[in-house]
């Protein structure tokens, strides 16, 4: 954002957070600049096609009930058709290794002795950028500030921290300040577009043990 628009999405979330009055027009205005700001990426893209070819292998994240299956097929159509399922969230090709990097890479999420994971905000911030077709860039570039954030969500400061704290959501720290996987943030207007991050510096992630490193 220019630091002109920064300014104005700041003050229209403080007036938010406070409980003030904001006139239509302005929540328009700023709904509609942040969308002709935001990066082009379309995360209500139509859920992926089960049908794929036999010998194709790929890795699935579907849901049922409140549980996410990581797993691998080549015939993902006859897999579906076998194992509970509710909804194919993404898909991604496969490659030796990746079936167990991913669920190394959501451990803490597992359930013990399966393939299956409880949501976290990792795993569907993961999923989304699947979706997306922005799972291979940095984490870093989908981090925006607390002031975007509320006016992404249409939610003030105190529920992005209880969110946080809670588990819901990430809370990142650049250089003091926190900072937002706007993939982990429901979106207040269906269909619309993330905000674009702050500018990128060396962004420091605290995990919830504490320990700092660079994404």
């Amino acid at each position: 954002m220019s630091d002109e628009f920064s300014s104005y999405v700041l003050d229209l979330a403080i007036r938010l957070g406070n409980g003030e009055q904001v006139t239509e027009e302005e929540k328009s205005f700023a709904y509609s600049e942040a969308r002709r700001r935001a990066y082009r990426v379309d995360l209500t893209k139509r859920k992926p096609k089960p049908t794929m070819r036999l010998g194709v292998g790929v890795i699935y994240y579907l849901r049922f009930c409140c549980r996410i299956k990581i797993g691998y097929s080549a015939d993902l159509e006859s897999r579906l058709q076998a194992v509970p399922c509710d909804e194919l969230l993404a898909t991604e090709p496969s490659r030796p290794g990746l079936e167990g990097m991913r669920h190394r890479e959501f451990a803490d999420a597992r359930i013990p002795g399966t393939e299956w994971f409880r949501e976290t905000p990792a795993l569907v911030a993961h999923i989304r950028a699947l979706r997306a077709g922005i799972a291979g860039r940095p984490q870093r570039e989908r981090l925006i500030d607390t002031a975007a954030a509320m006016l992404y969500t249409g939610r003030d400061r105190h529920t992005l921290y209880r969110w946080a704290k809670e588990g819901r959501i990430t809370k990142t720290f650049d250089r003091g300040r926190a900072r937002w996987d706007v993939l982990e943030l429901p979106a207040a207007v269906p269909g619309c577009p993330p905000p674009p991050p702050p500018p990128i510096r060396d962004v420091r992630i605290v995990d919830k043990r504490g320990a700092k490193g660079t994404p």
